[in-house]
């Protein structure tokens, strides 16, 4: 049988989170994706957070944890990818990339210690990038 236990954060708010997370010298930035972005929670909303890391320390990508009784996926990218894809123009159609740049184009900049986060949502609202498609 599987152990389980509770989230340390799962009574804790998503701002209580935010300024824990924050307070790691690792963490560069944080933005709230989806729903948690807008503050248009349902009863079956989830909250969707982004974590750029200076460096990654461990090979993770996902965590799966509860924020406020919630479900709460938290995806965390290195700060070199971040640099990778400003300095893009295009984006495979399809491509991880340009689904994040769609998805911060309705985020929230919680947290950016250096400014590299929120040149890509500026990025990500501008027209300086495009999806490329493929022409068959």
């Amino acid at each position: 049988m599987f152990q389980t236990s509770v989230s340390q954060s799962h009574l804790t708010s998503l701002d209580e989170v935010v300024t824990r997370l924050a307070q790691h010298r690792e963490v560069e930035s944080i933005v709230i994706l989806g729903s948690g972005a807008r503050g248009v929670l349902n009863p079956a909303s989830d909250y969707d957070v982004l974590v750029v890391l200076s460096e990654m320390p461990v090979p993770v990508s996902l965590v799966l944890t509860t924020i406020e009784r919630r479900l709460a996926e938290v995806v965390f990218f290195a700060a070199d990818t971040i640099e990778e894809w400003l300095a893009m123009e295009t984006f495979a159609a399809g491509s991880y990339a340009a689904s994040m740049l769609r998805r911060l184009q309705k985020a929230r900049v919680a947290f950016d210690r250096t400014g590299r986060i929120t040149r890509l949502y500026e990025k990500a609202l501008s027209s300086s990038w495009q999806e490329e498609h493929d022409q068959q």
